[in-house]
């Protein structure tokens, strides 16, 4: 499956609909635990599922191929992002989770 342009370009009204739902989220994982800290794995971990359960409500996703072709391409948009994430890091010397945390 190719990456769709429409997917692979983030507004900066998206960008902050991602800040609104990581914040709450991330507090739920502080809270969570004795020491008050957000594991990225924690956080990771629970990304995954509520995308495994989107997949899963998709009424055109039935078969276990389906299911392994949409898994891949939300694999092929988090490796995206995540590289135009780095090359903005790199040039504007601060990243989106940095900056998400300091609070901007």
């Amino acid at each position: 499956m190719e990456l769709d342009a429409r997917d692979t370009t983030i507004t900066s009204k998206e960008q902050v609909m991602v800040k609104a739902i990581l914040r709450p989220l991330m507090e739920a994982i502080a809270a969570s635990n004795s020491e008050g800290l957000i594991g990225t794995r924690d956080l990771t971990k629970l990304l995954a599922f509520a995308t495994a359960a989107i997949v899963e409500s998709d009424v055109e996703v039935v078969t276990p191929r389906a299911i392994r072709q949409a898994g891949e391409y939300f694999g092929k948009l988090v490796a995206h992002h995540a590289k135009a994430l780095r090359t903005e890091r790199t040039q504007s010397g601060s990243g989106f989770m940095a900056e998400f945390v300091a609070g901007s």
